[in-house]
């Protein structure tokens, strides 16, 4: 199974250009790191009509803009090109795509799952043998370096900058996704030098003064990256779940199955939010309503496959895939009883980053499997939930 956990999402119909390759470190192999963000569902058409449920597939895309300043706005050499990028988003769909939700699968495929966990690895690997408070030191036993990560001027912005041209306009999203671009853009360059210093092991050369030198304006790229990730994270989950409730709407006036259907697309969200916490801080979850939520939760999806034909598919794969993540959220509801329980082994994977979905029980699974079904052939809505499993300070 390969970690989509890490920010599961839907997918929204549209052309995808070739995946970017990711650069790998030359000090340490990473683990398991498919994450980014989740998946985007491609609409089924089925007995309910959900054409218009966005779809579209695995996340990537990015740009050539040059944005230098948190929160500034991308540069682009005629605005004219952006506006006929923004129509290309809608015209490569087959069914009518809404605007915003062509928004969110730019801003979440092309930056948020290409860049951020790889970014968060990034920090951890760092912070793995570097004290932050004082810098890499020349006689530091382990000098692992750091990872790099695709370069947001490849997809990224460009995707963000045609994303902002839709109408009708969303100031605060749009200001949010500039921030975040600008504030990846800054951090990759510096990242991208101070990995190519350790990798060639120039630190033997010159007692470790430019890896020193460094230090700070990593430091100051890294936080800003943080600082600008929060409001983008909090403006998409604004954002998705007004289209949530949307989608949930028009399927409840289709018939009996779209209403049980969306409300067990609404469900599902809440449900991986409430598992969506540290490891470390499981007694943040209030067992007994947990545990009740997905109970609820299961006895949705029976009643939803018990409604439906036997012809239904897409459909019975979403159930399925429905009740894989019923049992992942049970497990988590296991542990938060027993305060985690957390052995050894657990622990050295949970305090990476890349891995932690593969300890049963733990949040990153439950959020995995989540991911699993939003693979599922039908399409929720578009979505990611940032996972807080990803603690960026892991060590």
């Amino acid at each position: 199974m390969s970690c989509e956990y890490c920010g599961a999402v839907t997918q929204l119909p549209r052309t995808e250009p070739a995946k970017p390759a990711v650069a790998t470190p030359g000090a340490s192999s990473r683990m398991l790191v498919t994450l980014v963000g989740g998946a985007l569902l491609v609409a089924a058409a089925i007995a309910v009509p959900m054409v218009s449920m966005l779809g579209s597939s695995q996340p990537r895309v990015m740009s050539t803009h040059t944005l230098t300043t948190v929160g500034s706005t991308p540069a682009t050499a005629n605005p004219a090109v952006d506006k006929a990028r923004a129509a290309a988003l809608l015209a490569a769909e087959k069914p009518a795509v809404d605007p915003l939700l062509a928004r969110l699968d730019a801003y979440v495929k092309a930056c948020l799952n290409s860049l951020d966990e790889r970014i968060l690895s990034s920090r951890a690997r760092y912070r793995a043998w570097v004290d932050f408070e004082v810098g890499p030191k020349p006689r530091s036993k382990h000098i692992y370096g750091l990872y790099t990560f695709s370069n947001p001027n490849t997809h990224c912005a460009e995707s963000a900058a045609a994303a902002a041209a839709l109408e009708p306009e969303e100031p605060a999203l749009d200001k949010a996704a500039r921030a975040y671009v600008a504030a990846a853009q800054e951090l990759h360059g510096l990242v991208e030098e101070a990995a190519r210093y350790y990798d060639r092991s120039d630190y033997l050369d010159d007692d470790m003064a430019r890896g020193q030198s460094l230090h700070a304006p990593l430091m100051r790229a890294f936080d800003r990256y943080l600082s600008a990730r929060e409001p983008f994270l909090a403006s998409i989950d604004s954002a998705f779940e007004r289209a949530l409730a949307e989608r949930a709407a028009a399927l409840a006036s289709d018939d009996e199955i779209g209403r049980q259907l969306g409300d067990n697309l609404q469900t599902t969200f809440a449900l991986a939010q409430a598992a969506n916490v540290h490891w470390r801080k499981l007694d943040s979850i209030d067992h007994e309503r947990f545990s009740a939520q997905v109970d609820g939760y299961r006895r949705q999806l029976e009643a939803l496959e018990a409604a439906l034909p036997a012809d239904a598919r897409e459909l019975r794969s979403y159930v399925a895939a429905g009740h894989e993540f019923a049992t992942a959220a049970k497990e988590l509801a296991r542990r938060v009883k027993r305060g985690g329980g957390w052995s050894r082994g657990d622990r050295m994977i949970l305090r990476g980053v890349g891995g932690q979905w593969m300890v049963d029980g733990s949040p990153a699974d439950a959020l995995n499997a989540y991911g699993d079904l939003l693979r599922s052939d039908i399409s929720p809505p578009l979505r990611y939930v940032a996972p807080v499993a990803l603690l960026t300070d892991p060590y």
